[in-house]
């Protein structure tokens, strides 16, 4: 498939997940924590390419030279603090996974035209423009009106305006034109109508004729005004250049608004009547179903919470009291030595410009044909724009755009040359250590070779190359650099292992980031043409931008890594753990031992370290063991109790005892000879005797008598009768043991 799509940047895709540190809400300037700490970075920087900084002193264009300051009449060198702060701050919300600011993408829509063979929507755009009528739009008040004309507007053959209005050009834009003849009335077919130009295209051989309005007219909503302005405002003269030195170009459609003036446009109708959009020309500017805004607000939900981001730099809210002071002071980095005009790189000429966020073959990401727009439901933003890296630190001006070679468009300036040293100092207050690694991580790329940062203008072609040199000094400081790099690493594994499935290091974001990072030949990094931006838009050129992914260093100690296996061992199994607190809490050792045995053998399957598990798991088998213990001596003195209370209740309890719950409750539990014969041996091994004294005999006879009176057997009936070889008798004889007392009970009637 090929690959026809370049440009000097790419995109780090965005993080859907946020990371949101536990002390979110717990800043504060006054108060510190007990592990933070106030310090200091020394750091030094090269630029290994001519590097220019606009000179914030500066106005427009008028300074080519990069940011300095004058002493002793000589310019001092110097990189802003606020560049270094973009700088470091871009790269640490990607390390961080944080937020997508609002103050980070323009929340607006954006228009689209499509002509002929360049459609990629399959007509639909051009159907559309079928239907557009046309109106006077006028401000008044708050309200934007829109008053539709009563006639159709007609087209005008260009050649018939060129000969009525000789301040006409058809090469002009429709502001340059209609600022010029304003709207001026056109006799045609016997009426009036005022003539409206539209902007050139190639081609083009009409303008139009739009009628006089209606008396009442339409208040837009503020939806459709939103729009209008948004997706207009990249067209030139539509809105008032305030810093310009022309006061023609201070003007602009919109000014013409505001000042109370009515300008011409086209309007397309829902289906309900209400009005859908508006724009300058026929073949308007039309908006997209959906802006970047909804599409950030998809990918990434909104959290009120500070991102880590937020909480080392702060940040500043209007709509709301959640606006915090940054806890880190970044100084200006002055270029240590002294450099003459005559040494600086000549001055150069370029068209500054990339393409807009429009341009969805880059700007949303594409894994398909047929390309993704902002009318695609399923689109999302490729993520975080960065500029590539340069292999060569030698800029190839040959790359540098000059437009139609009109030096007004131009921008210009004059580089510092390469291989500069600029120092500076970074102060911070009560920073955590994972705050302060995440600062190193930033500075240096996680502490990994081969990777730089850009900084200044033109660096999509090559300039403001650095190399953060490696002897960065710490001051005032518990750990060494690798000790907070670690933390840090440590905090943001947890977190993508928990939400990403995947080490911190091994993630997209991480990988895009650090190639990005990375030296680009020149054959990636050329500025499309126009022409060249038009074809790779079509479907049948479908491509995308591409990275080399390396492996990246961890800063993470093994011990550490272990510790961290562990940690998510625990997370990916927590109920697991959940369960064997609870059975240990409420003393079920019983089940807690039967989890404990499960963790250990998925541990040794997954390879973690599960030796504390093992020690609980024994020593949860002691506590078992003395448990059970502990029951068996508790049920032998019960027994022991039961049977003392049973020798003193006497063998006649025993005899008559009923069941006192169940089917038979109420009934005798001695039911026949042989389970009364039964009882009687066992009482008297539990007396340990061989004979029943006196009132046992007497509570036996009593019992026995019950049992005769009750037979019902026919067998054990006859038993009854026989006195001398019966078994019933021979048996009774055994037990009390004396033949008269024996015979008088067997002549009892």
């Amino acid at each position: 498939m090929p690959r026809t799509i370049r440009a000097p940047f790419n995109f780090v895709p965005l993080n859907d997940k946020v990371y949101i540190p536990e002390w979110w809400n717990q800043v504060s300037q006054d108060i510190p924590f007990s592990d933070g700490e106030d310090g200091v970075i020394d750091v030094e920087i090269i630029n290994l390419s001519p590097l220019f900084v606009r000179d914030g002193h500066g106005h427009g264009n008028k300074t080519n030279f990069s940011a300095h300051i004058i002493e002793n009449d000589e310019k001092r060198y110097f990189i802003p603090a606020t560049s270094i702060k973009g700088m470091l701050r871009s790269v640490m919300e990607i390390l961080s996974f944080s937020k997508l600011l609002p103050n980070q993408f323009t929340d607006s829509y954006i228009g689209y035209r499509t002509f002929g063979g360049n459609s990629t929507d399959g007509g639909a755009y051009t159907r559309k423009m079928e239907n557009v009528k046309s109106g006077w739009l006028v401000k008044k008040g708050n309200d934007f009106i829109l008053y539709p004309c009563l006639r159709d507007f007609v087209k005008v053959p260009i050649n018939a305006v060129k000969e009525q209005f000789r301040e006409y050009d058809k090469g002009s834009s429709s502001w340059e034109n209609n600022s010029k003849l304003k709207y001026p009335i056109v006799s045609n077919d016997g009426q009036n109508w005022k003539l409206v130009c539209t902007g050139y295209i190639d081609g083009k051989k009409k303008e139009y004729l739009f009628s006089e309005e209606t008396k009442k007219g339409i208040v837009l909503s503020k939806e459709v005004i939103d729009k209008f302005i948004t997706v207009y405002d990249p067209t030139p003269n539509f809105k008032p250049k305030k810093d310009s030195d022309d006061e023609h170009k201070k003007d602009g459609y919109l000014n013409w608004l505001y000042d109370g003036k009515t300008i011409a446009v086209f309007y397309l109708e829902e289906n309900n009547g209400n009005i859908d959009s508006i724009g300058l020309s026929k073949m308007m500017r039309f908006p997209y179903k959906y802006n970047v805004g909804s599409i950030v607000r998809k990918q990434q939900k909104s959290d009120s919470r500070r991102d880590l981001c937020e909480v080392i730099w702060g940040n500043v809210n209007s709509n709301d009291d959640s606006s915090i002071k940054g806890r880190i002071q970044i100084c200006n980095a002055f270029c240590t030595e002294i450099i003459d005009d005559s040494q600086l790189c000549g001055i150069k000429g370029v068209v500054l410009g990339s393409p807009r966020a429009s341009y969805y073959p880059l700007y949303l990401k594409q894994t398909q044909q047929p390309y993704k727009d902002y009318n695609s439901s399923d689109a999302l933003l490729s993520g975080r724009k960065r500029y590539r890296i340069h292999e060569e630190n030698i800029p190839d001006d040959d790359l540098l755009p000059q437009g139609n070679e009109n030096e007004k468009t131009k921008s210009h300036f004059n580089a510092v040359p390469a291989n500069k040293t600029f120092k500076f100092q970074i102060r911070f207050h009560n920073l955590r250590k994972v705050e302060i690694g995440a600062l190193l991580s930033a500075l240096t790329f996680h502490n990994t070779d081969g990777t730089y940062h850009n900084i200044g203008a033109v660096k999509s072609f090559g300039y403001g190359k650095v190399k953060v040199v490696n002897n960065i000094r710490l001051s005032n400081l518990k750990y060494d650099m690798m000790s907070y790099l670690s933390a840090f690493e440590l905090e943001m594994e947890r977190f993508t292992k928990e939400n990403l499935r995947s080490p911190w290091i091994d993630s997209e974001q991480l990988k895009t980031l650090f190639a990005i990072a990375r030296g680009h030949e020149k054959n990636e990094l050329k500025m499309m043409t126009l022409e060249e931006y038009g074809e790779a838009k079509k479907n049948n050129n479908f491509s995308w931008l591409t990275e080399n992914f390396f492996a990246i260093n961890s800063s993470i100690s093994d011990k550490e890594r272990l510790s961290l296996r562990k940690d998510n061992f625990k997370r990916d199994n927590a109920e697991l753990f959940d369960n064997l607190k609870m059975f240990i809490q409420e003393q079920k050792y019983e089940d807690a031992q039967g989890v404990l045995r499960w963790i250990v053998n998925k541990g040794n399957i997954a390879g973690v370290d599960v030796d504390e598990e093992e020690q609980m798991l024994q020593n949860i088998g002691e506590k078992i063991k003395q448990k059970q213990e502990k029951e068996d001596y508790i049920r032998k003195q019960r027994e022991e109790e039961e049977k003392r209370k049973k020798l003193e209740a006497g063998l006649g309890t025993q005899l008559e005892s009923k069941f006192e719950f169940g089917p038979n409750v109420g009934k005798f539990k001695i039911q026949g000879v042989k389970r009364c014969m039964k009882e009687i041996e066992s009482w008297l091994k539990k007396c340990k005797r061989k004979e029943l004294n006196d009132q046992e005999k007497a509570d036996f006879i009593l019992t026995l008598r019950r049992l005769r009176n009750e037979c019902k057997d026919k067998n054990e009936q006859k038993a009854w009768t026989n006195y001398e070889s019966g078994s019933v008798w021979l048996a009774i004889r055994k037990y009390i043991n004396d033949e008269s007392l024996t015979k008088q009970f067997f002549d009892e009637k």
